[in-house]
C-alpha cells in the first residue's frame, strides 16, 4: 500500500504506528519524502491500522495546534482571532480604445 501524507508529523506518526504493528515502512528511490509504502493486508489496513492512525493523527494535530497557539500568544501577540472578511473591491472598467 502506497500512502502519501501531507505533514512530517503525520509521516512520523504513521511510521511509529507501523513499526509498533510489526510493519516496516519504506519508500522506493526517487519517491517523494511524503510517500511511504507498507506491505499490509487490505483487511488489516481497513479495519485496524487506518482507523487507529486517523484517530491518533487527529489527536496529534489538535495537540500541536494548541501548542502552537500557546507559543504564538506568548511570544508574538495574544489576539489569534480569525481575520475579518471583506467584499472584494469592484473592478473599474477600462476604457476601450
Amino acid at each position: 500500500m502506497r500512502l502519501t501524507l501531507p505533514t512530517p508529523w503525520s509521516q512520523r506518526l504513521l511510521t511509529a504506528l507501523a513499526r509498533r504493528c510489526g510493519l516496516e515502512p519504506y519508500r522506493y528511490r526517487r519517491q517523494r519524502a511524503t510517500t511511504l509504502v507498507l506491505k499490509i493486508k487490505q483487511r488489516f489496513l481497513d479495519e485496524t491500522f487506518w482507523p487507529q492512525f486517523v484517530a491518533l493523527d487527529q489527536e496529534l494535530a489538535s495537540h500541536l495546534d494548541q501548542v502552537a497557539r500557546t507559543v504564538i500568544e506568548a511570544a508574538v501577540h495574544r489576539d489569534l482571532t480569525d481575520v475579518a472578511e471583506e467584499d472584494e473591491p469592484k473592478q473599474l472598467a477600462l476604457p476601450r480604445s
